[in-house]
């Protein structure tokens, strides 16, 4: 029986890895039926007798008990004095407007003819994504405990080793042989439809080097255990090189000797060893992962030390550099060198200035956990709860996690969720250093090498990535450290150690009752039951959500194919009522039906030159919130009635309406759920709900650009224009590229001096770059005209040089077609400053405006002579010298 237990928890880890890191639901329902089928079987066999359980497992078991604290409803008083940012992210950020709530509920009663229940006041943020989170984390729990139960002894850990140093050699080999032959697709079909950097069948390299560390630790340990069979120990005694060698030949005889002799005694299991132990280092190398390498070289130095104190120097030495040697010479012949030296010269220059996606992100992670500090936003939350906290431009990217596993703890758990971690490997590090105490015992010495590698690595890797939120990694690193801490607990069990000794060492294990350990896999297996439940719920709003696609013209989708994808998404959400994101990507579906039915519409209806981008453009909720603004402020009562009572906005607006409130109530930190509600909510109520949301989104918004200009229109279509402003304002200065545009869009509803003047930045040099490159012509002269008045203003009480400042009033002049005074200071900037071959370039072009051919020529000659290479002053030159020739 014991038998059929490894082999069903071996299979999972053989094959998870395989099939994408066992990220698609079909290898987590694999990964659970062996995980429940392992408990059975276990609970079936067990008769009663005293097992030790590690103490390490109490961490996991109080982080389930943290996972389902978060989904407890509290109510808002309890709430407030456990997280009082939780209980206000509930309340809808809204602690000082109570219209707030019953605008909701009105709304609901009025426009949907349901009452929404209270949303539920949980210390998650979002208790749908925790309940996945906490599935997995069972089935990791009961991963640890069926390791610690049976994978505790010599023969099965050697078992344990060599099937995953065998799968990990595999592993690294197609990964090698992938990058020879990269088609661009995984198995040569599977397209990256996300991007990433794959190795092997892992879509992120960062995840692959993770689960290469700990088939590399196995690999360490099979080869141990290969090297001290019986009747074999791990280096030849010094009386057996001696007697070998002679006292003639010296120290290098006897290292020689020792070599031979090693050498001699090798056998197939010894060499396949060390062949999977050169193929996983070579793997983690070409995965270019950089995290993979610091921590493979940070657990390499903490074994080689550990074993050069147990006096195996001699043994260790001979092996690293013989794994050495065979790993840059296979990195050579596969011709990756460059390209690792290239990746380890850019993990240098991050280092230095920062300039790393995860690195500056990381500061946003810590604010938002600061204000959730006790208990975290809940499991699975990280990627809605730092969002607000962003102050720099999110530029498109949306971290799921947070590239560091202790930030990621402390932000979802807090300080306690924290605190868990750092003890778990608090006592895995006790585990292993037990293990580690009597290099006698080779078993325990081979399993405590194991663990102190697998633990060390993945505790360096963790600072840089997410690979133990894969179910093979998780899976395979629960199982190893249960073997690892299972065997410390049966070591200290059978310790002969006085009471004295004992007293002042912490414990490793502890002695459960017999009833106990039936009763904890009884547990675990109900829990690990409840959690295929739930990933079987949240997989059909996964497959759902990805069947849903939003096209970006009418040409791309049709009513039909919308409809079928809202029915799919329908059924979804039946079994998962709670999920926000596919409530969010209801409401989208909804509005995509309204906007290809108002399409039709208007394309019957308008004038032939019409086109189908601008018609399109006009069915956009922005838009549609910009016709019920000003039906309201012209005072069309009769134009607005009819648009709310028309058949496309009953039929598909209301019930985008509902979905965003559930949403909303579901996770109250969906910024986009707000905005969409707040531009199509005055279509579906007279209620006046747009500016409570959009004071929401505008909250929850941190640097997303996209969503505060959104704001900022919206705010502008209904008369606020102080939040209006405020809003470009905000997103002028998280995009000042994308500046010329958003202006030009907010002319629409407020004048160019005002717009100028309280939206933009107090920069002199901006407002002359904008009133060049986007205002020149003659559609945009009063914004020039405003951009540059302000510039000039601003100017004044600008520090400049001289010669700065009469360059930058040539500009202003130049922009101002006051071409004489542009030419007179550009002139007098030039003179003051002779080396600036862009000044006279600019210099020439002006004077050729003006007609000055020959002065314009000896400016551009003089470009030329000082930087030859210039393609733009040749190019000048070439044409004032025809322009010369043809004057004469």
């Amino acid at each position: 029986m014991h038998f059929v237990c490894r082999v069903s928890l071996l299979l999972p880890i053989a094959i998870l890895p395989w099939l994408f890191g066992g990220v698609h639901v079909g290898a987590q329902y694999a990964l659970a039926a062996a995980v429940l089928a392992g408990l059975m079987f276990w609970i079936f066999q067990y008769r009663g007798e005293s097992r030790p359980l590690p103490v390490a497992i109490l961490p996991l078991l109080f982080a389930v008990l943290l996972g389902i604290f978060h989904l407890l409803p509290l109510g808002p008083t309890v709430l407030a004095s456990v997280s009082p940012r939780a209980e206000a992210a509930w309340s809808q950020w809204s602690s000082n407007d109570s219209s707030a709530s019953r605008i909701d509920e009105a709304l609901f009663r009025q426009d949907v003819g349901e009452f929404a229940d209270a949303a539920p006041a949980t210390a998650s943020l979002y208790p749908a994504s925790t309940r996945h989170d906490l599935a997995f984390l069972f089935l990791a729990l009961a991963m640890f405990f069926l390791g610690a139960q049976l994978f505790c002894r010599a023969a099965s850990q050697k078992l344990l080793w060599g099937i995953v140093a065998a799968n990990g050699a595999l592993f690294a080999f197609f990964g090698l042989a992938q990058q020879l032959v990269w088609s661009g697709r995984l198995y040569g079909h599977v397209a990256l439809e996300g991007g990433g950097s794959p190795f092997a069948a892992f879509v992120n390299r960062n995840n692959a080097a993770g689960y290469l560390n700990l088939c590399l630790a196995a690999a360490i340990g099979f080869a141990l255990c290969c090297f001290a069979t019986k009747g074999d120990r791990l280096s030849p005694s010094r009386a057996t090189i001696a007697r070998h060698a002679g006292p003639r030949f010296g120290r290098f005889r006897m290292v020689w000797e020792s070599c031979l002799h090693a050498v001699g005694r090798l056998d197939g299991a010894k060499l396949l060893s060390l062949l999977a132990i050169i193929v996983i280092v070579s793997g983690i190398l070409c995965a270019l992962s950089r995290g993979g390498w610091i921590s493979m070289a940070f657990a390499t130095a903490v074994v080689v030390t550990v074993l050069a104190k147990a006096r195996r120097v001699r043994y260790t030495a001979w092996t690293s550099l013989l794994v050495v040697v065979a790993c840059l010479a296979l990195v050579e012949w596969l011709g990756h060198r460059e390209a690792i030296g290239n990746r380890w010269q850019s993990l240098h220059n991050d280092a230095v200035s920062l300039d790393n996606g995860r690195i500056r992100h990381w500061p946003d992670g810590l604010r938002a956990g600061s204000d959730f500090w006790l208990t975290g936003t809940g499991l699975g939350t990280y990627r809605y709860a730092y969002r607000p906290y962003v102050q720099s431009a999110e530029r498109g990217v949306w971290f799921f996690h947070a590239e560091n596993q202790y930030v990621e703890a402390f932000v979802e758990g807090g300080v306690v969720g924290l605190g868990l971690l750092l003890a778990a490997i608090g006592l895995l590090a006790l585990a292993c250093r037990r293990l580690l105490q009597d290099p006698r015992d080779s078993a325990s010495y081979i399993c405590g090498i194991v663990g102190t590698f697998a633990l060390t690595s993945q505790a360096i890797h963790g600072g840089f990535d997410f690979g133990l939120y894969l179910p093979a990694n998780m899976a395979l690193f629960a199982l190893m450290c249960g073997s690892v801490a299972g065997r410390a607990a049966r070591l200290e069990r059978l310790s002969t150690r006085d009471c004295s000794e004992r007293a002042f060492t912490p414990p490793i294990g502890f002695h459960a009752r017999p009833v106990a350990l039936p009763a904890l896999a009884t547990v675990l297996f109900c829990a690990s039951l409840s959690g295929v439940v739930e990933i079987r719920k949240s997989s059909a709003a996964d497959s759902a959500l990805r069947a849903s696609r939003i096209p970006d013209s009418p040409g791309d989708a049709s009513i039909g194919e919308t409809s079928q994808q809202i029915s799919q998404l329908g059924r979804a959400i039946g079994q998962r009522s709670d999920d926000a994101e596919a409530h969010l990507a209801m409401a989208r579906l909804l509005i995509q039906r309204y906007r290809l039915q108002a399409f039709q519409a208007l394309r019957q209806q308008t004038l032939p030159e019409q086109t189908d981008a601008r018609l399109w453009t006009m069915t956009s909720p922005i838009v549609l919130h910009d016709a019920v603004q000003r039906y309201e402020q012209e005072g069309r009562t009769i134009e607005l009635e009819n648009l709310r009572r028309s058949e496309t906005v009953q039929a598909d607006l209301k019930h985008a309406a509902r979905h965003l409130l559930l949403a909303n109530r579901s996770c109250p930190m969906l910024p986009d759920a707000y905005l969409l509600l707040a531009e199509i909510g005055p279509v579906v109520s007279p209620i006046d709900i747009d500016s409570v949301m959009l004071r929401r989104t505008r909250h929850l918004a941190g640097g997303n650009f996209e969503l505060l200009r959104e704001c900022g229109f919206a705010e502008l279509q209904a008369g606020r224009t102080a939040n209006g402003l405020a809003d470009i304002r905000r997103s002028a200065e998280l995009e000042p590229d994308q500046i010329g545009t958003v202006l030009q869009l907010a002319s629409a509803w407020i004048d160019a001096r005002s717009l100028v003047n309280e939206a933009l930045p107090a920069s002199p040099y901006l407002l002359v770059k904008l009133a060049r490159e986007h205002f020149s012509g003659q559609d945009g002269t009063q914004m020039r005209i405003a951009l540059l008045q302000r510039a000039a203003t601003l100017a004044d009480a600008e520090a400049m040089e001289p010669a700065e400042r009469l360059q930058f009033e040539a500009t202003i002049f130049e922009l101002q077609d006051r071409n004489q005074l542009a030419v007179e200071r550009r002139s007098l900037a030039v003179k003051k400053r002779p080396e600036m071959t862009e000044w006279r370039y600019e210099l020439a072009l002006l004077l050729q405006r003006q007609g000055d051919v020959e002065l314009a020529w000896e400016h551009a000659r003089t470009c030329v002579r000082m930087d030859p290479d210039n393609e733009r002053f040749d190019a000048l030159l070439r044409e004032l010298v025809r322009a010369r020739l043809a004057s004469r």
